[in-house]
């Protein structure tokens, strides 16, 4: 999939389809094919093309992180696990003979 645009919204066409104006061609598309459009402030450009990232105080940054494994020379106790949620409810309750076919 590759995104396109900006296009202009031209009209809402019933509750989640929206008609745009695709150089000077109108179609319409439900609202999970489309994306907002943010447009960057001219200060936050300069500032990423001429001294990397922006540093600007209008930047938010942002990271996601999913730990694979713990460091080396770090110990853990049972104690750090005690915060974290039990998973439960994995044992089966229904089998088989509890299906309920139709007539």
């Amino acid at each position: 999939m590759q995104w396109k645009g900006p296009f202009e919204i031209v009209a809402t066409v019933g509750i989640n389809d929206y008609r745009i104006n695709m150089g000077g061609k109108e179609k319409t598309f439900h609202v999970n094919l489309l994306k907002g459009y943010i447009a960057r402030d001219q200060d936050t450009i300069q500032a990423t093309t001429d001294e990397g990232p922006p540093t600007s105080s209008s930047a938010i940054p942002a990271a996601s992180v999913t730990v694979i494994e713990d460091l080396e020379g770090e110990h853990f106790n049972d104690s750090d696990y005690e915060a974290l949620p039990e998973l439960g409810g994995w044992d089966r309750e229904e089998t088989v003979n509890d299906i309920i076919y139709g007539d």
